[in-house]
């Protein structure tokens, strides 16, 4: 016979003895009343009256115990996130402290790591230059869940059992849930402005703890490494050798931080670290990208245990650039429920930041309500227009259309006026800052029209910069 661990099942199940105790009292005090009262004053009993006070008793003592019952459920309910949060929060000061008794260094360089991770990856990418806009955009602020599906013939979907959808990327990485100390490594697939770079930066954040929720919790044990590989991928190329804990520690940030020698080798060797890939398809050509798949499977091989996050934009072959991963996940277009939710998210952050400098609740009241109306009247617009109600499926888009929109500017109907008028924004907003621009004396569209024959050029190179 098993028996629970959990305190708050201990306190039902000891309320629930306590009720019958109380029951079985209250009988044995009835009987001796009864043969003490019986035995006494025999002439005077009233057997109606007696009984009658029996009956009571004992339904005065079901109704305490089913409400005893009832209040055990509900405190259970309530308190169960309180007493999980509470103890990782006594888990992670007692491993803290441990970690700060034996390895002083370490715990110092992890803590500058991870306030690094808060502050430099916590904003959404937005089109343009920051300059001219009203306000940074936290990403734990707006972000979205997104929903997956295998990435098989039937595209077979994964129901998330958290409101962020990390429970799906947790779940495969798992292999199923079977097991947490061997991780397996997945590559995540999605098409242009899917999502796949935010998704990472959220489980870079979640990862170092940003915010605590029962989605987050099994992220933070493991030590984040975030690599754009377009942007290592120079180095790989003409050192394949070169592995990934050196690759990591050779980063300009990462020295600034001083970490100990050899500290991500050791967390990579003893899997403790969740390793995210980002963009194999940015890599310039074919060759380059099998390259690179055959680099990235050495790095699984050598630290095999390791959690491995690759995201790509689909395309056929990448069972044979990657050979070491087996299970691919697919980012699927998200709902326009969630657009809306989206939406509402970045006006009411929106606000919320001019909110900061309101005098009183009754102005910060008043911003709350004109967020609803900027996110319902946008709303409103989507939905009257349906070919952009069908540009809503992705968030890349969906932030187009509202840096647009608070531009002033005409909504446009299709995919290609999107992109045009998105980069007029942008070209706009960077002549507006950049006083070197303006000396140009060029207008957006002749702008538009000198970078449209430029990247032509460079997509006939291959190539994605110049200088």
């Amino acid at each position: 016979m098993t028996t629970s661990n959990n305190p708050l099942s201990l306190l039902q199940q000891q309320l629930s003895k306590s009720s019958m105790a109380l029951a079985m009292s209250s009988g044995v005090v009835t009987v001796a009343f009864f043969f003490g009262f019986f035995s006494d004053k025999a002439p005077d009993i009233d057997i109606k009256e007696f009984f009658l006070f029996s009956f009571i008793s004992v339904v005065l003592v079901e109704v305490i115990k089913n409400l005893l019952q009832r209040f055990a459920k509900r405190l259970e309910t309530k308190l169960e996130d309180k007493v999980d949060d509470l103890a990782d929060y006594i888990i992670d000061g007692c491993s803290s402290l441990v970690q700060l008794l034996r390895y002083r260094a370490p715990i110092r360089f992890i803590d500058r790591y991870q306030n690094f991770i808060k502050t430099f990856y916590c904003e959404v990418e937005l089109p343009g230059p920051k300059t001219n806009l009203a306000f940074d955009c936290e990403l734990e602020e707006v972000y979205i869940s997104f929903n997956f599906s295998y990435d098989d013939y039937h595209k077979t979907p994964i129901q998330p059992t958290d409101e962020h959808g990390l429970s799906a990327v947790w779940y495969a990485l798992t292999g199923g849930g079977r097991s947490s100390r061997r991780f397996h490594p997945i590559m995540i697939t999605g098409s242009p402005g899917a999502g796949k770079t935010t998704l990472l930066k959220y489980l870079l954040l979640a990862s170092a703890g940003i915010k605590r929720t029962r989605a987050t919790r099994k992220f933070r044990r493991l030590t984040p490494i975030f690599l754009p590989l377009r942007e290592i991928a120079p180095k790989i190329l003409s050192d394949p050798s070169t592995n990934l804990a050196t690759l990591v520690e050779s980063q300009e940030i990462i020295q600034t931080l001083k970490p100990s020698t050899g500290w991500f080798q050791r967390k990579l060797k003893r899997g403790q670290c969740l390793v995210m890939l980002d963009g194999l398809d940015e890599i310039a050509n074919e060759q380059n990208q099998i390259k690179i798949g055959r680099w990235i499977d050495q790095q699984i091989r050598s630290y095999s245990g390791t959690a491995f996050v690759v995201t790509s934009r689909p395309f056929s072959n990448r069972k044979e650039v990657i050979k070491e991963v087996s299970t691919f996940l697919d980012m699927r277009p998200i709902h326009f429920k969630q657009a809306e939710k989206f939406i509402l998210s970045w006006y009411k952050h929106h606000e919320e930041r001019k909110g900061q400098l309101a005098k009183n609740r009754r102005d910060r009241a008043a911003l709350e309500i004109k967020a609803h109306r900027q996110a319902n009247q946008l709303i409103v617009r989507i939905k009257q227009n349906p070919y952009l109600f069908q540009l809503t499926n992705t968030p890349l888009l969906l932030i187009m259309i509202i840096t647009i929109y608070d531009s002033g500017c005409v909504l446009p109907k299709s995919r290609g006026a999107l992109y045009k008028e998105i980069c007029k924004v942008m070209i706009e907003r960077r002549n507006y800052s950049d006083s070197l621009q303006r000396l140009i004396n060029l207008t957006a569209d002749q702008t538009l029209s000198v970078l449209q024959s430029l990247a032509f050029k460079l997509v006939l190179r291959e190539q994605l910069l110049f200088s």
